[in-house]
């Protein structure tokens, strides 16, 4: 019933987060032109410095990858839920 839009939305998010870990990893300095463009958009727009500077700290540092790891898992266990919520919850179904 509510199974197939999981198993859709799960590979999706799985291949899109690996894609992005595997970008901030393998390849930082397009990661890094590509935060910087956007933080000069920002400013540009009128938001103040000291807020896109710290939101830019956040996009490369290691905040960013470990949040991105945890959207792995998400999508992960996303896939997986139709499978363990009747083994969690069989009287559930």
């Amino acid at each position: 019933m509510y199974a197939a839009p999981l198993l859709l939305v799960g590979p999706v998010c799985f291949v899109g987060c690996s894609f992005w870990l595997w970008y901030l990893i393998a390849r930082p300095e397009g990661w890094s032109r590509l935060v910087d463009r956007e933080n000069a958009f920002w400013v540009k727009l009128g938001v103040p410095v000291k807020w896109t500077e710290a939101i830019k700290a956040v996009e490369k540092g290691v905040v960013l990858k470990r949040i991105v790891l945890l959207l792995i898992v998400g999508s992960i266990l996303l896939m997986l839920e139709p499978f363990l919520l009747p083994l969690i919850l069989p009287h559930r179904h």
